[in-house]
């Protein structure tokens, strides 16, 4: 049928089965028959373009809608357009439409046509839909406009919080433009004062005199006499819909005859409704009232709820007779109700022979679902009060919501079902599901004791595939539930249990985690999150191995459930320097995880990948798999998701670490404005750092931190760090702490602290002995490594800075790094020797000096009383004489020679 939209559910991996959005909530409204062109409000509407935001606030029946969607057309400006409903309260499907929306109003690539316009159906925040906005309008400037109509019906605080910094984070080319029947609920007094916001409201929308002259004849082809002009302006108050209400009201008036009108509005209204409806025909009456339950409507769908005869192109004709009628499509298939004249509709449900209004929900929930909206029916089968249909549904299609995590959707949808119906153990195990993936688990864990006795009370021999299948549901939520909460021993002996086991369901008994439920919650490494125990490696080992054996036993190998403990397991392997086990780990991960479309285990395992093989001396393979991975990512719009973030920071680390520092500071300048400055713009204002450092974006702020250190941030890099230390510990996130202390150790050693770098890398080694770390500390920096060589040399002195350490546990780490190989010792000639006849000169060492305090390339001009240039052209010397690509190296080659010893004294 032409238009109709079918609503499927996809991954990543199979492209063909993504969800498809409602075109129709992505479609400015057609303009009506009789549009009156509002050039005064044209004129007005143009000042958008030079604000961040315009709101058109107005009751129903004002035109916000005609009104901005016609400026769009005739100000030929590049425009997105969401027409919101409550479903969009899911801050997941309204982000999703957003960015949908501004795609849909940019030029279109080649690669884009070729790999399809697909949207994620991953979790994605404001901060990565800006980022993705940024990135594609970035380089052109036009103006662009996004719409967001009805916003009234948003309630959810998450949303307006995130709209509102997104707002005001935008470049200054885009434009947001909110129609709402309410005032906007974020604070708007800032951008007020800077004028910045643009505001219509109600006296600026009505019609005037002029407008409402125009509007008469072009609907009854006279134009209206000086009484009737004055009766028109004073009981409709130039109000749009009253006005549309006027003329149907007197077409079918007898001539010479004039009924006036008066009252305040409502009264006015309920008067000119039952003007306008009372002149149909019994059989149109009841079309509208039947229909009026649809919150968009096409024949075939009014034809199923009113059992009328076939009878095609209805709705057109309704339209062109002025019965408040609004096109969705350009193809004039969807329309919806003008609201108020709905709201009116439904009034007179119970009268004018309409069958009774749940009947016409059921009518509606059996179209809907024969047509492939789930979420269109199962509101209908509530609405119908259908609550086992609904129920029935929820279940079946449970997975699509979940892996999308369309978490507020759900509970709304569950919240609404009565007691009887919502306490079948199934429904529960599908709010346990959904209230771990909302972060609830305070929530979800309670409720497993009660699924447990459930269960124990459910007879249902007849239906053994059913009880099979929520068996095994109990036992995988008990133990994610276990690894949720942080109760390891219990979830270590379920999963035990779990590969005791002789034998397993039938293949066709489908639990949900085999559907691809995203398990990790955004953080790099796997094992830095709950599933891996918050670092604690002994824990995940023994998890993820006896979850292993559970797998190969029954050879699950091809379920997207295996793609995250491939990535845990390769992870730990790795940590534990078992290089070759961890690269046969990894690439399963990669292969599976993109096979099902799991990010969250894609993600994590072409990073650990990406580690093996860089530690194998195989760094251009490396470098290749991760661009590889952000081209894939990019090809298939999944860059709008968090996990984009986090294969840059690897891809940024990469460049770091070859050299490249212009590509690191590129990126860093990208994750500063993003985190700090307004999601992606930077900012003339002074910075305030609104992503907060936390287990979902470590990953990044680490490697964030690692760039200050490459430029010689030393200040900012160690205030970081601290807020790193303090949100780890506050978390109980040990890996993350781990690193930070590495980093505090070697920030403190660039500032000449000893005391303090000594104390931060003791604390790391006790912890690492205690956990059983190793790559973290070979990975980290030459200069950690250097360090435990030296602690490794100087074991017999039995140093008290390390006191608690085992002599053991430092000649692991050393003999995992192969020191003699990396580690260069200390000449023991004088400096001027080692440099031979490019010894440094006087002023180059006093530049040495400066640079090794954290001084600037302008703080360095200014103290030598040189230019900025002159400053970085000794700078530039420097490296070339110490062989280092920049700041950080070249202090560490003069520490190693001693070019530092005698500036501590100057």
């Amino acid at each position: 049928m032409k238009g109709q939209e079918k609503e499927g559910e996809g991954v990543p991996g199979r492209p063909s089965e993504q969800p498809v959005l409602l075109a129709t909530k992505l479609h400015v409204p057609e303009n009506p028959f009789y549009l009156v062109a509002r050039e005064r409000l044209y004129e007005s509407m143009s000042q958008a373009l030079c604000c961040k935001l315009t709101s058109v606030i107005a009751p129903a029946g004002y035109g916000k809608t005609t009104l901005v969607g016609s400026w769009l057309r005739s100000a030929q400006v590049r425009f997105g357009w969401v027409s919101l409903d409550k479903g969009e309260n899911d801050r997941l499907r309204f982000w999703t439409y957003v960015a949908e929306a501004l795609q849909s109003s940019l030029p279109v690539s080649d690669e884009v046509v070729e790999n399809g316009r697909r949207i994620s159906p991953y979790p994605f925040t404001a901060e990565r839909a800006a980022a993705w906005l940024i990135a594609r309008t970035g380089d052109s400037g036009e103006p662009i406009v996004l719409v967001l109509d009805d916003y009234h019906v948003i309630e959810s605080e998450e949303i307006h919080s995130d709209l509102s910094m997104w707002i005001d984070g935008l470049p200054a080319h885009v434009h947001v433009c909110v129609l709402s029947r309410k005032d906007i609920p974020f604070p708007l007094g800032a951008m007020r004062a800077k004028g910045s916001l643009h505001e219509l409201d109600m006296s600026e929308l009505r019609f005037t005199e002029e407008e409402i002259v125009s509007y008469w004849m072009r609907r009854t082809g006279k134009e209206p006499d000086d009484s009737l002009l004055q009766d028109l302006a004073r009981s409709t108050e130039g109000w749009a819909a009253m006005l549309q209400l006027s003329v149907l009201s007197r077409s079918g008036s007898r001539t010479g005859t004039r009924r006036p009108l008066s009252g305040r509005h409502r009264h006015v209204v309920d008067y000119l409704m039952e003007e306008a409806f009372g002149k149909l025909a019994d059989e149109v009456k009841r079309f509208l009232v039947c229909t009026s339950i649809l919150e968009r409507m096409n024949d075939s769908l009014c034809l199923a709820v009113t059992d009328g005869p076939d009878s095609p192109a209805i709705l057109p004709e309704l339209e062109r007779s002025g019965l408040f009628l609004i096109a969705l499509d350009q193809e004039r298939c969807w329309y919806r109700y003008h609201h108020l004249f709905a709201d009116f509709l439904q009034s007179r449900l119970p009268y004018d022979g309409a069958p009774d209004v749940s009947l016409l929900h059921g009518r509606a929930a059996a179209w809907f679902e024969a047509h492939g909206y789930m979420s269109e029916a199962i509101h209908h089968a509530l609405e119908a009060g259908a609550f086992g249909q609904a129920a029935d549904w929820l279940e079946a299609h449970a997975a699509n919501w979940l892996r999308r995590r369309e978490t507020t959707t759900l509970l709304n949808w569950l919240d609404r079902l009565p007691e009887e119906t919502a306490g079948s153990p199934l429904l529960i195990l599908l709010r346990i599901w959904t209230e771990l993936m909302a972060g609830l688990g305070e929530r979800a864990f309670p409720r497993i004791s009660g699924l447990k006795e459930a269960l124990n009370r459910w007879e249902a021999a007849d239906e053994y595939g059913l009880l099979t299948r929520f068996r095994e549901e109990v036992q995988i939520v008990d133990n994610v539930c276990a690894v949720w909460s942080g109760d390891f021993e219990h979830a270590l002996r379920l999963i035990r249990q779990l590969g005791e086991r002789d034998e397993l369901p039938a293949e066709h008994v489908s639990v949900l985690i085999s559907h691809g439920i995203e398990l990790n919650e955004g953080t790099v490494p796997f094992i830095r999150g709950k599933f891996g125990f918050k670092g604690r490696i002994g824990q995940a080992e023994a998890y993820h191995r006896s979850y292993g054996y559970f797998l190969e036993k029954n050879g699950l190998h091809e379920f997207p459930f295996t793609a995250f403990q491939q990535v845990a397991l390769s992870e730990v392997l790795y940590e534990r320097n078992e290089l070759e086990a961890a690269h046969d780990a990894a690439q399963q991960a990669v292969r599976l995880g993109w096979t099902f479309g799991v990010l969250g285990a894609y993600v994590p395992a072409t990073i650990c990948l990406a580690d093996v093989l860089w530690a194998d001396s195989r760094k251009e393979e490396a470098t290749e798999l991760v661009e590889q991975g952000i081209w894939r990512l990019e090809g298939r719009h999944l860059h709008t998701t968090r996990w984009f973030d986090k294969l840059t920071a690897k891809w940024a680390r990469q460049q770091m670490s070859l050299g490249n520092a212009e590509e690191a500071r590129s990126w860093s300048a990208y994750w500063q404005a993003k985190s700090m400055n307004g999601y992606g713009a930077l900012s003339d204002c002074e910075p305030a750092t609104r992503s907060e450092i936390g287990a979902a974006s470590d990953y990044e702020w680490l490697t964030y931190i690692r760039t200050l250190l490459a430029l010689g941030e030393l200040e900012a890099a160690g205030e970081y760090t601290d807020k790193l230390l303090r949100a780890s510990r506050q978390s109980g996130n040990l890996m993350s702490e781990l690193h930070g202390l590495l980093l505090g150790a070697e920030i403190y050693s660039m500032q000449r602290q000893s005391g303090e770098s000594h104390a931060r890398l003791h604390a790391a080694l006790l912890l690492g002995e205690r956990e059983g770390y190793l790559r973290s500390f070979l990975d980290e920096s030459p200069f950690i490594v250097e360090r435990i060589v030296g602690m490794n040399r100087n074991a017999g002195a039995n140093e008290p800075l390390y006191a608690g350490v085992t002599p053991d546990y430092v000649r692991s780490i050393c003999s995992a790094a192969d020191v003699a190989a990396v580690i260069p010792k200390k000449s023991a000639a004088s400096p001027g020797e080692a440099f031979g006849p490019d010894a440094l000169t006087p002023r180059e060492r006093e530049v040495l000096r400066l640079m090794a305090q954290g001084l600037t390339n302008k703080a360095i001009a200014a103290a030598l009383v040189v230019t900025e240039g002159t400053a970085k052209l000794h700078l530039h010397r420097i490296y070339g004489k110490l062989h280092a690509s920049g700041r950080v190296q070249a202090i560490r080659a003069a520490e190693q020679l001693g070019l530092l010893d005698d500036s501590t004294s100057s």
